[in-house]
């Protein structure tokens, strides 16, 4: 695979396949195919009229969007006029967006709509802001680029050659789960690690279809649904949102779909929904089916036992059962990624043990993103697969990963003490605690940040208890609280449809989430749940006492980041007298 900066391939892949479908997208409920022409001339529109402001090269351009075809066709705009595109999630307030606005130098933005435009619009140090969508105010939009700017081919193609590996594409804020977001670096030779060894494995080419959901702005989707698709030629569709991934799979029959654990998990959590309102042969049918399906995935990741009489029922199940589940996912299916977050064991087995290949990664956005991925042919499912070729990665004494190659960051915007703590040695300090086994397989176990010290002087690591309880079927989310504490006590978010399934067997009714959570029988069940769940845990790991709360952490409250990491202070300082309440004797 050639390496060329990606505004350049972008162009050469549109002027050797013109006609061939490079996006799809929803228009007025139907998906519209758009070929590469038609997008290079959107592009080559937005890089001109960034090029008319006189904006020098080299630049911060700000994009605040959810996905859509003027978002892809911005960011290739920008990176055509020479330019560095700063990506903010749309669930951004205003004070969030200027801080990072501010910090960058932008003095130009595209919004998507009003209410962007809203957030915005008072900012007096921006000198253009661009709508994507058309609003009724008198002011430039996407629309209005497109139908009037003239295109400086020449101008566009010139400094497209001029560009180089080592140059800035994006400066991408992270989530800021422990303080104010940082600006980090990557550059087009740290992407084009991820798009080339990355593509090696899954075996990327310009027959497959991505679904894209994740959004835009985060990494992990631009490199694996927006660049690594660009640069094989590969099509991508947008799923209109979170709720309508089911029916935009069986709409686009993708070949490859990159998520977060939690989007797997509710995927499996309807699939079982669905088959609690079948006749209880049927039921029968399925649980053995997804016993011999977790079986099956272990065999062919640890070489568990899988008999004879295993592999009878195995092709039995795979005519009457696994290939009408792969059908949910569009039927043509080849690899699954899943990243973001620790993938639930029982998942990944689901998964992999149907026939679809379920690939848990790891990675960050100072790696752009990714450190490490499951090969389809050994995925050891529990583990977040080999560590990427021309990458170096170490154990660190205290048990912190550490990372070096030609993915890695070259540091932080603006934060000069920053960049000293993040380095040691020439490697980047994770943050993240894991071991590599025997065949250079990767595991998480914790964050170094998030570690518990308990009044007994124990250390613990919250993630894998968390991620332990978070296996359950009752059970959604966890954050574990002690540090400082005699025991371990947690906040509980339950799962309410499989709780109000359980109530239902019982001729239990809940006027509301709140009456649920409150119920003494759904307390004594979650606290039989976490006592079930906590065998394998040594005793001072245990959950003594929990609050189970009436709601989901959520971005809009500011308690998960979006990519769905847990703002543990801004949770503890939410629920600080609930949890309080726990330790009185």
């Amino acid at each position: 695979m050639e390496k060329i900066n990606l505004a350049a391939k972008f162009i050469k892949n549109a002027e050797s396949t013109p006609e061939k479908v490079f996006l799809k997208s929803k228009v007025e409920g139907v998906y519209k195919d758009f070929s590469w022409e038609e997008i290079k001339l959107y592009v080559f529109k937005i890089a001109s009229f960034l090029i008319s402001k006189g904006l020098p090269l080299k630049s911060k351009v700000a994009l605040l969007s959810h996905n859509r075809l003027e978002w892809l066709c911005c960011d290739f705009g920008i990176l055509s006029a020479g330019n560095v595109t700063v990506p903010i999630y749309p669930t951004s307030t205003s004070g969030q967006i200027e801080y990072i606005l501010k910090d960058a130098d932008v003095k130009i933005i595209f919004v998507e709509n009003e209410e962007q435009y809203e957030k915005v619009k008072d900012f007096d140090f921006l000198e253009h802001i661009v709508v994507l969508e058309d609003i009724e105010k008198d002011i430039v939009t996407f629309n209005k680029i497109v139908k009037s700017q003239e295109v400086f081919y020449e101008k566009i193609k010139n400094i497209v050659n001029e560009i180089k590996l080592d140059d800035l594409v994006t400066l991408i804020y992270t989530s800021g789960t422990t303080g104010p977001p940082k600006g980090v670096y990557l550059t087009h030779n740290n992407f084009l690690h991820n798009i080339i060894r990355g593509g090696e494995i899954i075996k990327v080419s310009s027959d497959d279809i991505f679904l894209s959901h994740l959004p835009l702005s985060h990494v992990l989707e631009r490199c694996v649904g927006h660049f690594v698709p660009m640069y094989y030629g590969s099509i991508i569709a947008y799923a209109e949102d979170i709720n309508t991934i089911g029916e935009n799979l069986k709409e686009i029959k993708p070949t490859m779909f990159v998520s977060v654990p939690r989007v797997y998990e509710k995927i499996l959590e309807r699939i079982i929904e669905k088959v609690r309102e079948a006749s209880k042969l049927k039921q029968k049918m399925f649980y053995s089916a997804k016993e011999t399906a977790s079986k099956f995935a272990e065999h062919r990741a640890y070489n568990k036992p899988f008999s004879f009489f295993d592999k009878l029922k195995y092709n039995f199940f795979e005519k009457k059962v696994y290939s009408k589940l792969r059908d949910v996912f569009g039927g043509r299916m080849k690899i699954m990624i899943s990243g973001g977050a620790k993938l639930p064991y029982e998942v990944g087995l689901f998964y992999n043990g149907i026939g679809i290949h379920l690939l848990e990664g790891y990675g960050l956005t100072e790696t752009s993103p990714v450190i490490s991925v499951n090969l389809p042919e050994k995925n050891k499912i529990g583990t977040v697969g080999k560590v990427l070729k021309d990458v170096d990665v170490k154990i660190a004494e205290d048990g912190e990963i550490l990372v070096k190659g030609p993915n890695v960051t070259q540091g932080y915007h603006n934060k000069p003490d920053e960049n000293k703590l993040a380095f040691k040695n020439g490697y980047f300090c994770t943050g993240d605690i894991g071991v590599l086994d025997e065949e250079g397989y990767l595991k998480i176990t914790d964050r170094k940040k998030d570690l518990l010290v308990t009044s007994g002087g124990k250390n613990i690591a919250p993630q894998p208890i968390e991620n332990i309880l978070k296996e359950d079927p009752f059970i959604t989310e966890v954050m574990v609280y002690g540090d400082g504490k005699k025991f371990l006590s947690a906040l509980i978010v339950p799962n309410f449809e499989a709780i109000e399934q359980w109530a239902k067997e019982r001729n239990l009714s809940f006027k509301s989430k709140k009456e649920m959570v409150e119920n003494e029988k759904v307390i004594r069940l979650i606290m039989h749940r976490i006592e079930k769940r906590s065998k394998p845990l040594a005793r001072f790991e245990k959950i003594k006492k929990f609050v189970l709360l009436d709601k989901e952490f959520s971005m809009e409250d500011g308690e998960i980041t979006p990519t769905l990491k847990l703002k543990r202070k801004i949770i503890t300082d939410k629920y600080k007298d609930k949890l309080e309440k726990l330790y009185e004797e």
